[in-house]
């Protein structure tokens, strides 16, 4: 017999695993803050050599020069796990390249408003070009903003007027 204490799992403590998989994750979300971050430090003069992109009669390869790299690895590693995952939710192929050309068509949508907010009129438009690309973003979150039907979040529904 063993005289050490004995655990019971009660419904508060089993958790369920998840599908995810946490080093796709974290490398992502690492690759996206670094890639952020590069962005930020592209404007700013002064900096150290490593900082900024190699030119090209250098040989050698900075950290921001691997960004892209990542960025690559990664989204090669993710596909074939979220088109995976999507054909056992949903084993048809139509509903699979239905869901591939909303979410591009999408991105497309998001890049022209983000990289042509500040190329607006403001007189012929009546606002301002940061209104426009709130009013836009906004527009598209909303457009793609599915909240659950849970009762938790019944007063997001009605206020969405769904």
């Amino acid at each position: 017999m063993s005289a050490g204490p004995t655990l019971v799992a009660t419904p508060e403590t089993v958790t369920t695993p998840t599908s995810r998989i946490a080093s796709i994750d974290v490398f992502r979300g690492l690759t996206m803050m670094v890639m952020i971050f590069v962005n930020d430090l592209a404007g700013v003069h002064g900096l150290p050599w490593w900082t900024y992109h190699a030119h090209r009669e250098q040989n050698v390869m900075t950290y921001v020069d691997m960004v892209f790299p990542f960025f690559l690895f990664i989204v090669g590693m993710s596909m074939p796990i979220a088109i995976a995952g999507r054909l056992k939710r949903n084993p048809s192929y139509i509903s699979l390249w239905q869901h591939i050309l909303s979410r591009s068509i999408g991105l497309v949508v998001l890049g022209l408003i983000l990289a042509n907010a500040e190329k607006g009129d403001p007189v012929r438009m009546g606002i301002s070009t940061a209104m426009w690309a709130l009013i836009g973003l906004t527009g598209a979150i909303l457009f793609w903003l599915v909240p659950s039907r849970d009762a938790q979040h019944v007063r997001v529904f009605r206020g969405l007027g769904s």
